[in-house]
Order: C-alpha cells, then structure tokens, then sequence
C-alpha cells in the first residue's frame, strides 16, 4: 500500500508543479461499508471494477486516483494514469488498480496497461452489465487500438459509420490449483460495429469476440499457442486432439444489433444481443439459440430530475440446450476406445460395421445421417449434440472468464465461491469456476438530479436462476445427475439499489448507498457511505 501511495504523491507533486495549461485530476475515495450477510448486496460492488469487497459483513478502504494529460496536438494525444486500492475487511489488502497510458493517434485510439474503460459497455451503472468485456472485475493488462467511437466513412457521404478495436491482455491473477487450473492465460479480445445513418434513425450491428488460449498448467505444462486460428476461432492442425476439430483455444461471443435514435423528446437506444460459446450459437439463424439481452436506454430531453432510464430482460438458461456436446464410443472399435470422444470421420468408412459392433444393429446400409439421428435418440435422450455451451466457463481453463475472483462480465452470473455460501451442500468444483449460469433477468434503473447537487440512482433486478449444466451433471459431457442438486428447481432472487450523491462543493462530494438482496438464494442488506475529495479546483 505504501509504494501505491508513494507513486500517487509523485503523481500530485508533478500536477502542482505542471504548466496551467496542462490539465490533471486527482482523487481520493474514502469508504466504509456493512452488511448484515457475507454476501454484500450484489449492486453495492458490482460493475464497480472490483473496487469494492463482494465479501465480508465490515469493509472499507480508500482509492487513490489520478490522471495527467502528456500530450494534446490536434492529431494525437496521450494521458497517464495511476490509481491504487487500499481494503479492510474480509481481505486486507492494497493493490495497483489502474496504471495506463491511453490517446489517440490521428484516427486510432490506443491504451496500454490497467484502464478501467470498457470499449463495449453501454451504460453498466444502469444495466445488469455488458456480457463480455463488462465493468465488474478489475481492469486487466492488455494493449489496445482500434476506434472506440463511431466515425463516419467519408466517402458515403455521412450514411455509414464503424467502430471497432483489438486488444491483447493476460490474466496474471491466482487461478487456483485444481488439475484444469492455468495460470497466465492469454486474452484476446476484438469488437467491429457498422451503423447507418437514416435520418434521426441509426441501426447497427456488431459481434463482439474475447478468446484464451495459451498459459500454464498447474502441473507446469506450458500451453502451445497458435493465434491465428484461436483469432479466426478455427480448428489448429498445431495444437491437435479436440482443438482440431474445435476452434483453438475457449471462446466467448456476443452478436450486437441496435438502433440509436434521436427525438424531440429525447434519445433512444434499443438493443438486442445474442450471447454464444460456440460455432452453434454463434449462427442463430441457423441453429435454435432463444437466449438473448434486450434492453432499452431512454435520456430525455427535457431538463428534469430524471436523466436516464434503463430497462432490460436478460435470458441465458437454453445455452444450446440439454444435449451433451459430443457423443462418445460406448465400446471399444478398432483404434478407439470406450469413452473417447466420437467425431464421425472416424467412422465415416466403417458405419456399418460400427453400427453392428457397438450397438448390435445389423442392417446394412447406413448413411452418416441415420447414424447421427441413431445416436441423438439412443444416447442422448433425444437432444440435438452441441448443448450445453456453459457460458463464461471453458473445461481446459478452470477459472474461465473471471478475474480475481469476479465475472469478467455479468455478475447475475455467480462463481463457485459466492455460490457456496449460499448453498450448504454445494461442494468445489474441480472441472469450471461459474456455478450460475442459466439466469432470466429483468432489471430497472433510473438516475438523476434532484439539484444542481444532489444526484441518485436507483437500480432493480429480479431473477430466475437454474445453475450450469456443468453443475447439474457429473460432468458437462454425460448424464448422470448431481444428487440434492441445489438448483434442481429454479431459484429466485432480487438485486435492489438505492444511492444518493451531494456534491458539497468543487472538491467535496457525499455519496451513499443502500443494497437490499433477498430471494431462494440469500438475504442480505447494507450500505455504504463515502467521501470523495479533489483536492485541485481545475481538474477534469
């Protein structure tokens, strides 16, 4: 804690002695918080960039921020920034939260280092929080480039607009010491956006993608990499086994599609996004896929007390549905052996044979149709292979999409820790981190003014929550049942938010907050009250 703050008072020292012409901004936060259960309201330390403890019944801390801006030419610019994270409570600890150097050249706009800015997020104050690359954990190392802002592409004459942007970043946090537990991994990350221009009508459509691959092994094995196909998400000749008829690597993916549309009585945004772990879910309109986010953010017009309203409805318990991913040899035939996994080039020149050997059939003639029809109805209750996509969780990467210890995206999703104190009986799992993940959503949020001073938010999410087919089966690829499985029937739970803020004066301001969770899976109420200082009068 001692060297963060040091780094800081350098930072300030360096403000105070810069041209007045240069602008800075310095912040220190100070907290306490309280909960009447270990599990802290859920929106008290949400979508917060893991500023806040999400355990412990007494926390507090202070966060030590600032900002300076290096340089600021009409075609490029930069700004250093530095924040650090002091906690009391269930962990005591300090830690290096932001430390970056971000701008733009001409065009392109870069970051490098811990930033706490999602270049996808619309509004995760609001929302539940963006699916992928979402505000709830802590910033990552990463580099990235691209255009975080739509730009017009000058020759359509104002018609099309684009975004998008690549990154590279690591995951160097404690991944645990399970046997599928990989330290170091490697994130890939892209996001491409196009928007027509129709008037005060603006549709638009994107895919977002975030991909791991390589690491370490906790057995010390150090993972191939081979990144042109973990980018393309296609199968690797290099790395082999499943990730050669698979894509290499674990992968995420979201399907973005919208409209922006500006009115007299205000501004709308209205989107519809589809959330997929694989080549299935990714071509919904191929493949049955019902999960979905709809939401809808409304700003008006107006000058009233009221500045933002959000709504939205979050569906993710199909995840491709029941269906193991893959069949399996049920017997040993010929170079393969009980319980391999089953791809059926494989067989493609044996169908007969292998129909007879393994399952008795003695008709003669099969085509590689009626023999995957043949598994679907006699191994796999009827479901269509390919289900059961887990979302956020990967078998070869123990912790899946989490970063110390929170979702590195919804955190309606919940990880086996947070699941355990909840859930007596619930017991750690050696094989995927994310134990609920099958959520429908709704979630209300609203923020405003009553004065020039005095600001609020209030935030309300009710749930269903089934689990993870990880979870409920022994294992994501068979069917033998968890017995007392915790989410055998649907849970529901409510997330509530009320939050206040009073801006005394420059360099004072009053926030406080009241969380309110309750529901099948836990109760829990607290608050948290702090004070934020500027200490200089011009800063942005």
């Amino acid at each position: 804690m001692l060297r963060i703050v040091f780094l800081l008072v350098l930072v300030i020292c360096f403000c105070e002695k810069s041209s007045a012409q240069k602008k800075y901004s310095v912040e220190v936060e100070s907290y306490g918080m309280v909960s009447t259960n270990e599990l802290v309201p859920l929106w008290l330390h949400a979508n917060e960039w893991g500023k806040y403890q999400q355990y412990g019944q007494t926390s507090g801390g202070m966060i030590l921020k600032g900002s300076y801006e290096l340089l600021n030419k009409k075609k490029y610019t930069a700004e250093f920034g530095l924040a650090g994270v002091g906690q009391t409570g269930e962990l005591n600890q300090a830690f290096l939260h932001e430390a970056y150097v971000k701008g733009n050249l001409w065009f392109v706009d870069y970051s490098l280092g811990k930033d706490a800015e999602s270049w996808v997020a619309y509004n995760d104050k609001l929302t539940t929080g963006s699916f992928l690359m979402s505000s709830n954990a802590r910033p990552i190392p990463k580099i990235r480039l691209g255009i975080k802002e739509y730009k017009m592409v000058s020759f359509t004459k104002g018609l099309l607009e684009v975004k998008g942007g690549i990154s590279q970043g690591v995951l160097n946090d404690n991944r645990g010491e399970m046997k599928y537990s990989v330290s170091d991994v490697l994130v890939h990350e892209k996001f491409a956006f196009v928007r027509f221009k129709l008037w005060q009508i603006k549709p638009y459509a994107g895919l977002i993608h975030s991909a791991f691959f390589g690491g370490i092994r906790s057995d010390g094995y150090v993972n191939c990499i081979d990144f042109w196909p973990t980018f393309w998400a296609t199968g690797s000749k290099k790395l082999g086994g499943a990730e050669l008829t698979n894509a290499a690597g674990a992968h995420m993916g979201l399907w973005d599609f919208g409209v922006n549309a500006d009115f007299s009585f205000g501004e709308i945004q209205i989107y519809y996004q589809k959330p997929f772990a694989d080549a299935s879910g990714m071509k919904f309109l191929k493949y049955y896929n019902p999960d979905f986010i709809l939401g809808l953010i409304f700003q008006p017009q107006k000058d009233n007390w009221i500045e933002k309203i959000s709504i939205e409805f979050v569906k993710t318990d199909f995840q491709s549905g029941y269906g193991t991913p893959d069949p399996f040899f049920d017997k040993d035939f010929g170079d393969y052996s009980k319980g391999q996994r089953l791809f059926m080039y494989y067989i493609n020149d044996d169908l007969d044979e292998f129909m007879s050997v393994v399952y008795g059939e003695e008709k003669e003639g099969w085509n590689s149709d009626e023999v995957w029809q043949y598994l679907i109805d006699n191994t796999n209750f009827g479901y269509d292979f390919g289900g059961r996509d887990d979302y956020m969780n990967n078998t070869f990467y123990y912790k899946g999409w989490t970063y110390h210890d929170r979702v590195m995206g919804s955190p309606l999703f919940h990880t086996n820790r947070m699941s355990n104190l909840y859930s007596l009986n619930s017991e750690l799992s050696e094989v995927v981190y994310i134990t609920n993940n099958r959520v429908i959503a709704m979630n209300v949020g609203i923020s405003g003014r009553m004065s020039n001073r005095l600001r609020f938010r209030i935030k309300g999410t009710v749930s269903e929550n089934f689990g993870s087919y990880s979870h409920e089966f022994k294992s994501r690829d068979n069917w033998e049942r968890v017995e007392d499985y915790f989410f055998e029937t649907a849970k529901d739970q409510w997330y509530l938010l009320g939050e206040v803020s009073w801006k005394c004066n420059t360099q004072i301001k009053i926030n406080s907050s009241i969380g309110l969770d309750f529901g099948q899976l836990y109760d829990s109420f607290g608050c948290r009250f702090g004070i934020t200082y500027s200490p200089f009068k011009d800063s942005f």
